[in-house]
């Protein structure tokens, strides 16, 4: 059976099909919604043309068609839970990593695709494959190895993705009975890339790095 082959944003696909229409083009590429995308078809001229979702293209010219894929707006993905605007349907997990702060010598991505499909990207030669992107996409962090934190100088192993003022305390003091009469002040250093430096307070989480930096201070109260 007589295959075409078509190429969409440098990712080549396959289609039994002689003529497929732009929205067919985009569904292959999965590129869904795709009233969310301009399609463009590269032509001889190094120019673009636009291709309408009803347009018919014939995949039997010489050659390989290539195709351009554009986002009309910016979308929303998530990268544990925490949401992140992006304006192009295609990335890498190292540029996904590095928009959430993150590197991929400590960390990896996995995608949770239909809901409970989890795809890693752990290895190294994945840091630049090619992840087509849509509204609501998910991914979830994960460290290479076993995390650790440095609070005061002492090490502590910690493998959460977050770390919260309490938690810090605990590890701290070795208590989770803390006196009234106790305060204290978290400053770290060495933090995720948006945020690589700052203040923790009662009650607020921040994202853990591997091998962060936290001082904590006591202050007595009366």
């Amino acid at each position: 059976m007589q295959t075409f082959n078509i190429r969409v944003n440098r990712t080549t696909l396959n289609s039994p099909k002689q003529l497929l229409t732009g929205k067919e083009i985009l569904e292959l590429a999965c590129l869904t919604p795709v009233e969310s995308y301009e399609l463009l078809l590269e032509t001889n001229r190094k120019g673009y043309e636009p291709i309408q979702l009803t347009e018919t293209v014939d995949l039997s010219d010489p050659g390989i068609e290539h195709f351009v894929a554009k986002l009309y707006n910016s979308i929303n993905i998530f990268i544990d839970d925490v949401e992140y605007s992006v304006d192009e349907c295609n990335s890498t997990p190292t540029k996904l990593l590095e928009l959430a702060g993150y590197n991929n010598t400590n960390y990896y991505l996995t995608q949770i695709k239909n809901g409970d499909i989890e795809i890693g990207y752990k290895e190294q030669n994945d840091a630049d494959h090619k992840i087509s992107l849509k509204n609501g996409s998910r991914f979830c962090l994960h460290p290479k190895e076993e995390n650790y934190i440095d609070i005061n100088g002492t090490i502590h192993s910690w493998n959460t993705k977050t770390i919260s003022y309490e938690q810090i305390i605990e590890l701290f003091t070795g208590s989770k009975n803390i006196p009234p009469n106790r305060a204290f002040t978290i400053t770290y250093h060495n933090g995720v890339l948006n945020k690589p430096k700052g203040s923790l307070t009662p009650g607020k989480s921040i994202n853990v790095k591997f091998k962060m930096l936290f001082h904590v201070s006591e202050t007595n109260q009366s």
